[in-house]
C-alpha cells in the first residue's frame, strides 16, 4: 500500500515482477482491498511471510496432532474483526478443510444443508470445542446457531446456584470465540461480569429471574464496559439502570421497568450513536422524561413504549412531548395493552395540538385518536 494505492506485483519468485497500481476510494478501502487478496491467497494454499521474518526450522513445523484443532492466526484475526463478514468466513473454512482440521467434517455437512449430520460431527469432537465438560453445556445452551464448529449466537440459562460459574466456563471455549448474539437468563446482575472474555459480542439481551414481585432490580452498566462491540442491549425486568460510558456505544436499547422509570439517568452519559429506545412497563408505573434527554441522544430516530395498562398511555405521550424529543424522531409509539392505531397525515396534525406533525411514523392508542 502506499496510501490510497495498492501496489501488486505477482510472479515466480526467480523473476522480478513488474508492479501495477490500483487507485482505491482512500486507504482504508486499499487495505480492506489488499487484506481481502491475501486472504484468498491464504486460502488457496499460500503461506504468508513476512519481508525479513526468520524462518521455521523444518524439523520444528509439524500438522496439528489428530484431535488437535488448527489455527492460522491472520485468517482468525480477520474473522475477529469481521466476524459477521461471510467472505472471511469461507476463506477460513477452506483453509480449515485443505488442513483436515477436526472442524472440517462440520464444515462439509454444513455445506451440503444437512443439519443433522452437522450437529452430530459436531458432537463427536464435543471435547475439543467445549472442552472437558462439554457434556454440561447441553442443559445450560438453548437456540444455539453454529458455524464451523463456533457459536454465533445462543440463549444461556445462567441462573441458579451454579449459573455464574456455567457461564464463565462457556465463554472461554474454543467454540465461543466468535460469539456475537447472546441471550442470557439470570438472577443476579452481577452475572454479566463473566462476559468479558466475549469480545465479540454486538447484542445482548438479558433476561431477569425476578424472586420476589418487588424486588428491587439495579443494573450497574459499567459490568458491560469491557464489551467494547456491544452495540444492541435488550434487558427485561429491571428497577433502575445505572448508567456508564459503554452505553455511548449503542445504537439499539430495550429496558423493561417494573418500577417507576427515570430515563433522565440515562443522560448521565451522551448517547450520542443511539438510534432506537424502546421502553416497557410492567406494571402501571410512570415515566419521567425531561429535556435533558434531547441534547443527550441526538442520533434518535425511533422511539417506542409498550405499556400493560391503557389509562397509562397519554402520560407516556404527554411526558415524550415535554421532552422535546419528537423534533428528531422519525417513528413514535405508544402501545397500550396490544392497542395501536396507525395515525394519518391527518390524526398527525389533529392529536396534542399537532405535536406529531412532524414525525413520519405515530402509533397511539384509538382511544387517544379517536
Amino acid at each position: 500500500m502506499r496510501g490510497a494505492v495498492l501496489v501488486i506485483a505477482s510472479g515466480l519468485a526467480s523473476t522480478i515482477p513488474a508492479p501495477v497500481e490500483r487507485a482505491c476510494e482512500s486507504a482504508q478501502a486499499a487495505l480492506r482491498e489488499r487484506d481481502r487478496m491475501i486472504a484468498e491467497l491464504v486460502g488457496k494454499g499460500y503461506v504468508l511471510e513476512e519481508f525479513g521474518a526468520a524462518q521455521v526450522p523444518a524439523a520444528k513445523r509439524r500438522a496439528p496432532k489428530l484431535g488437535e484443532l488448527a489455527h492460522h492466526a491472520e485468517l482468525e484475526a480477520q474473522l475477529e474483526a469481521a466476524p459477521d463478514d461471510p467472505n472471511a468466513w469461507l476463506v477460513f473454512e477452506d483453509w480449515l478443510l485443505d488442513a483436515r482440521d477436526p472442524r472440517a467434517a462440520i464444515i462439509e455437512h454444513e455445506r451440503s444443508g444437512d443439519v443433522t449430520a452437522a450437529a452430530q460431527a459436531r458432537g463427536a469432537i464435543n471435547k475439543l470445542l467445549l472442552g472437558g465438560r462439554g457434556s454440561t453445556f447441553d442443559a445450560t445452551v438453548s437456540r444455539a446457531e453454529w458455524r464451523a464448529g463456533f457459536l454465533r449466537a445462543c440463549v444461556v440459562d445462567a441462573t441458579g446456584a451454579r449459573g455464574r460459574h456455567r457461564l464463565a466456563e462457556l465463554v472461554a471455549t474454543p467454540a465461543a470465540r466468535f460469539l456475537t448474539e447472546l441471550e442470557l437468563e439470570l438472577s443476579d446482575f452481577a452475572v454479566l461480569r463473566e462476559l468479558a472474555p466475549a469480545k465479540l459480542l454486538g447484542t445482548l439481551r438479558v433476561r431477569h429471574e425476578t424472586v420476589t414481585a418487588r424486588e428491587q432490580l439495579v443494573l450497574d452498566a459499567k459490568v458491560l464496559e469491557p464489551l467494547g462491540r456491544l452495540a444492541a442491549l435488550d434487558v427485561r425486568r429491571l428497577s433502575r439502570l445505572e448508567p456508564a460510558p459503554c452505553l455511548g456505544r449503542l445504537r439499539s436499547l430495550v429496558l423493561e421497568y417494573d418500577h417507576e422509570a427515570d430515563l433522565d439517568q440515562l443522560g448521565a452519559h451522551e448517547l450520542t450513536k443511539l438510534e432506537s429506545l424502546h421502553v416497557q412497563l410492567v406494571n402501571d408505573e410512570r415515566v419521567v422524561l425531561t429535556h435533558s434527554l434531547a441534547p443527550a441522544m441526538p442520533a434518535l430516530r425511533e422511539l417506542r413504549f409498550t405499556a400493560w395498562w391503557p389509562n397509562n398511555a397519554r402520560h407516556l405521550v404527554e411526558q415524550a412531548i415535554a421532552s422535546g424529543l419528537l423534533e428528531q424522531l422519525d417513528r413514535f409509539a405508544v402501545v397500550a395493552n396490544a392497542d395501536a392505531h396507525v395515525l394519518t397525515a391527518a390524526d398527525r396534525d389533529r392529536v396534542f395540538g399537532g405535536a406529531f406533525a412532524n414525525v413520519p411514523h405515530v402509533q397511539l392508542p384509538k382511544s387517544l385518536v379517536e
